[in-house]
């Protein structure tokens, strides 16, 4: 946890707290953050975390969302941070993204149009280079996912892959391989295609740090106004250290509770290891008994 002075930039303080981690979060690196993070300048925040390793996952807010030209000369466009071939049908340019309180006939109609739309789309073709750059392979090239009157390759595939409108002979965005910067749209561009099942799989994710403020808050702490009392980011990180520290003790004690077992505070004291109640045991032989008086009640009903 990283603290700032009120007001501050978001993206500021944001980066001093992945700053912070270095090398103790191994590969693969993901960071899920809100729009608070991807509503600031990308030199500030979006691109230096992509250059400390992490592939970034965020909401985009609807002021985001919306069609850009691609790089010029290459027959692509921009949809939601997502590079697509300019043969990608009208009907799919503008799509809803899934919502939580959507049914599920809505939500799976949308994510089958959304996969529809994602045979179109540029995807990695190599890792990152030092120098900030990615190479993307279009739809059409080899494993194709459509097939391009422009690239005989791609037309020998699979029937069941969607057949683009391009002309024969005429320039398409279908079968290029286009190297982008890390200053293309990096507020924008995810791993996973935003808006679909399995972006809010991976966002939704996020519920793992509201628990932690929940129980910083109210489940298991109070820190509200006046919970600090004094002036200066040092004393509150200070104080805020300590409150966090026992907020762990208080985990891993419940943890250790629920599974009868002495926690490692207790251990470090001395304390003595709980006895331990033998409850499965006594669940089976409440159940065998409880099957036995059926079986007898049975034979005497007959």
């Amino acid at each position: 946890m990283n603290l700032t002075p009120a007001g501050s930039n978001k993206g500021v303080g944001g980066l001093a707290a992945v700053q912070a981690l270095g090398e103790s979060i191994p590969d693969p690196r993901e960071l899920i953050a809100d729009r608070a993070y991807n509503y600031v300048k990308n030199r500030i925040f979006p691109i230096p975390v992509w250059r400390l390793g992490y592939a970034t996952i965020y909401d985009l807010h609807p002021n985001q969302r919306g069609i850009h030209p691609g790089p010029e000369g290459t027959h692509t466009i921009w949809i939601d941070g997502v590079l697509y071939a300019d043969s990608l049908p009208e009907a799919l340019y503008d799509l809803d993204p899934i919502e939580t309180d959507m049914s599920d006939d809505e939500r799976a109609r949308l994510e089958r149009r959304h996969q529809a739309r994602q045979a179109y789309a540029y995807v990695p073709h190599d890792a990152c280079h030092s120098g900030g750059t990615r190479r993307y392979r279009g739809p059409a090239v080899q494993p194709a996912r459509v097939r391009c009157p422009n690239n005989p390759v791609s037309m020998r595939g699979s029937l069941s892959l969607p057949t683009t409108s391009c002309t024969r002979g005429e320039e398409c965005g279908c079968g290029r391989t286009i190297t982008l910067r890390d200053t293309d749209y990096p507020d924008l561009r995810m791993p996973v295609q935003h808006g679909t099942l399995a972006w809010e799989a991976s966002y939704h994710r996020r519920v793992g740090i509201e628990s932690l403020f929940a129980d910083v808050k109210q489940n298991r702490l109070h820190v509200h106004r006046g919970y600090f009392r004094g002036f200066g980011i040092s004393r509150y990180t200070l104080l805020l250290g300590f409150t966090l520290a026992a907020l762990n003790l208080l985990i891993l004690f419940d943890w250790h509770f629920k599974r009868e077992l002495l926690d490692p505070l207790g251990r470090y004291l001395g304390e003595r290891e709980p006895e331990r109640t033998p409850q499965r045991r006594l669940r089976r032989i409440a159940a065998s008994g409880r099957h036995e008086k059926s079986s007898v009640t049975a034979e005497s009903g007959r």
